[in-house]
Order: structure tokens, then C-alpha cells, then sequence
């Protein structure tokens, strides 16, 4: 979907009061201002569903009783509404944060299967916020809300919204590629890009892509392509030790640690529906 096309689209709200993760996120926020010095004095919590339909659709009103009974999933329907629970008063400070806008959640690819099978193919995106409405003593100023979002949120998928959104469309623009000068500088340019981007190059990865591409491919690498051996090669993706052979003591072990985990499936007492 375009840019152009998603600010036409329309943005629908609804709210959610009372979930479970309600209690810690009070835990994490009364700690924050403690921190800080401050005593929280109120917390209003709710969950804002934000659904945007494809552009030129709505829904009827069927349609959208279906998509309310959706996201209530709870026998307590009257704790779900399109109106917000929060009231605002004087000297209450109101703080929301949700996903990124650059990138759709895999709670959201989740919710549009359902919505399709539920026959709200209208739905082209729904994404839910987390709204906090809170007062404490002494008073919150403006600039200490970031020290307190900190503490509710994971700024690496998440972001603050200083304004509720009435789009999902991002004003993020990509970085250019950058051309890391292997070929000059050597292993010191790899050494800076890892520490920079933090793709925890070791001993041995710095040796290796230093003389893949200074003795064997004779060119500089893209950022882009440190970024992607990084993943591709880490031991996440290749599982260089758990695959590799254990010495104990100068003694070669019979196992690697894989192999060791994957004979927890073998013997008489494993049945096919054994888990690990």
C-alpha cells in the first residue's frame, strides 16, 4: 500500500480496560518515579486498538459490532468501548506508546488473519497502543516523561506517540548505504562498524571478513552487508558452538551440545508427542 493511499484510509479506536498486564506495568512505572524521588499518587490504565481500513472501505454496522466482540474477547464486554476510559484533570500527565509505525507486528499479521476469516476483510492494519494516565507528588514536569516512557516501553520496536495517530503512515526516511573503507584502513574500519551498529564481530569474524574482502573479493563491503553477515553468521542462525566439538580438558567429547539436547527424543520412554 502507498503512502498516498494509507492517508486516505480511516482509523478506527477502540479501548480496553482491565488487562492483565496492568499490574506490572504499575510495578514498572511506580518504580521509575521512585526513582526519581516522586510518589505515585493515581494510574489510569487502558489499551487502545487502532484499526485502519483499506482505503474506500468501511464498515457497516454489523461489521463493526463483529470487530468490537473480536478484540473484547472477554466476558466482560463493558470493559471495552469506543470511547477512551481516561479522564483527563488538572496536573495528570498522559503518556502512550505502541509499536513503531515502520514495520506491521506479528500480533497484527495474527489479528488480520482472524479478521479475514471473521469476514472484515476491510481491515488492513490494527495495531494496539497502551495508554497511561497518571499523577504524582511532586508534580511530573514535561521534560521527565521520556525517563518514565523509558521504564513502560522497548524503544527498539516501540516509540512514544506525543499525539493520538490517525495514520500509520511514517515520515521515517532510510539511511543511504554506506561504503565501510575496508580496503584502506583494514580490520580497524570493520572494528568501528561493529562497535557502532553493534554486530558483535569476535576474534575470529573480524579475521575472516577482513580477508574475504581485502585478499579475496579486493573491495570495500556495504554496511549493508556487515549487518547482514552479522545475522547470517551469528550464532543465533549457525549455531557455531552448540554444533561444534567440546574439548574438556584437552579430551574431544563424543557429543556437541546439540546433539546432546536432540537425545532427550531417543530411548523407549519418548513418545511422538515429546517436546523438548
Amino acid at each position: 500500500t502507498t503512502t498516498a493511499s494509507r492517508a486516505r484510509s480511516c482509523m478506527l479506536r477502540f479501548y480496553k480496560t482491565g488487562t492483565a498486564d496492568e499490574a506490572r506495568d504499575e510495578a514498572k512505572l511506580r518504580a521509575s518515579l521512585d526513582a526519581a524521588g516522586s510518589r505515585l499518587s493515581s494510574l489510569v490504565q487502558e489499551r487502545c486498538y487502532m484499526v485502519e481500513l483499506k482505503p474506500g472501505t468501511t464498515l457497516s454496522t454489523d461489521d463493526e459490532a463483529r470487530l468490537c466482540w473480536l478484540i473484547a474477547e472477554t466476558f466482560e464486554p463493558e470493559k471495552t468501548s469506543r470511547q477512551s476510559f481516561l479522564k483527563l484533570s488538572p496536573g495528570a500527565t498522559l503518556l502512550e506508546v505502541g509499536p513503531r509505525l515502520t514495520f506491521s507486528t506479528a500480533w497484527c499479521s495474527n489479528a488480520l488473519s482472524i479478521c479475514a476469516a471473521c469476514g472484515l476483510g476491510q481491515v488492513d492494519r490494527i495495531e494496539v497502543s497502551r495508554r497511561y494516565l497518571f499523577s504524582a507528588s511532586p508534580a511530573v514536569v514535561p521534560a521527565d516523561v521520556p525517563r518514565y516512557a523509558a521504564s513502560l516501553h522497548d524503544r527498539m520496536t516501540e516509540q512514544v506517540y506525543p499525539t493520538p495517530l490517525d495514520s500509520f503512515v511514517s515520515d521515517a526516511v532510510a539511511a543511504p548505504t554506506r561504503t565501510i573503507p575496508l580496503m584502506a584502513e583494514g580490520r580497524a574500519a570493520l572494528e568501528r562498524l561493529s562497535a557502532e551498529l553493534g554486530l558483535g564481530f569476535d576474534e575470529a569474524d573480524l579475521e575472516y571478513y577482513t580477508k574475504l574482502f581485502v585478499s579475496e573479493l579486493k573491495r570495500d563491503p556495504t554496511d549493508v552487508e556487515c549487518f547482514d553477515m552479522a545475522q547470517s553468521n551469528s550464532e543465533h542462525s549457525r549455531h557455531w558452538y552448540f554444533g561444534g566439538t567440546i574439548v574438556i580438558d584437552g579430551v574431544p567429547q563424543k557429543q556437541t551440545l546439540f546433539q546432546m539436547v536432540k537425545a532427550t527424543l531417543k530411548g523407549p520412554k519418548v513418545v511422538d508427542n515429546s517436546i523438548i
